[in-house]
């Protein structure tokens, strides 16, 4: 407020609050063309995943053409515990991350969710270890997935992309050639973040 005229204006703050606004959109904008490169070469649907506390928040959805597919829900929200994009944050976000999830309780989504402590972290000590996080059955009937991280400049895993489909389509793909496509998506994107994958254990 001016003090003569007693008339407002914009003051330094606005600038700080665009600057969050922006650098939360970031990832998306720079991950969008990336992901619909996915989405053309694999035909299935692809999202793009945030952690908000104890959950996974999906920020982008882009659905097979497929007749038969998973659909997608942009705000749509699910336990880390039993998502591929969750199990990612859980494996590449702080270390206590995973004992906090624990902690809250794993809930039983459908009966193939892990509710056990340590078999959960078996696997995500496994989705560590080959930098992609799975989903079969364990969110949704009929759901399956791969996701894996994106790395920021400060080795932080911002968001996570999934591939997602159908179970008997995922029976009967090629894994290693869709993990393949999944890897370089998101090496794509972590590098324009200034970031970098960790190599595979």
């Amino acid at each position: 407020q001016d003090p003569v005229s007693r008339k407002y204006q914009l003051g330094p703050g606005w600038l700080q609050m665009a600057g969050l606004h922006l650098s939360g959109l970031q990832p998306v904008e720079i991950a969008k063309p990336h992901l619909l490169r996915l989405w053309a070469d694999t035909n299935e649907t692809i999202n793009l995943s945030v952690q908000q506390e104890l959950e996974v928040m999906r920020v982008l959805a882009l659905e097979s053409r497929m007749k038969v597919r998973v659909s997608s829900r942009l705000g749509e929200v699910a336990p880390l515990h039993c998502t591929a994009a969750g199990k990612v944050f859980l494996a590449f976000g702080p270390p206590a991350l995973l004992d906090q999830a624990i902690a809250a309780g794993l809930e039983q989504r459908q009966p193939k969710a892990i509710t056990d402590p340590i078999a959960l972290r078996e696997e995500i000590a496994l989705t560590r270890r080959r930098r992609y996080g799975t989903d079969l059955e364990e969110s949704d009937v009929d759901y399956s997935a791969v996701g894996a991280p994106v790395i920021d400049h400060d080795g932080r895993c911002v968001a996570a992309v999934a591939i997602a489909m159908p179970v008997r389509r995922y029976a009967e793909a090629d894994v290693d050639a869709l993990v393949g496509q999944l890897i370089d998506c998101v090496e794509a994107i972590s590098a324009e973040l200034g970031g970098r994958l960790p190599p595979a254990i």
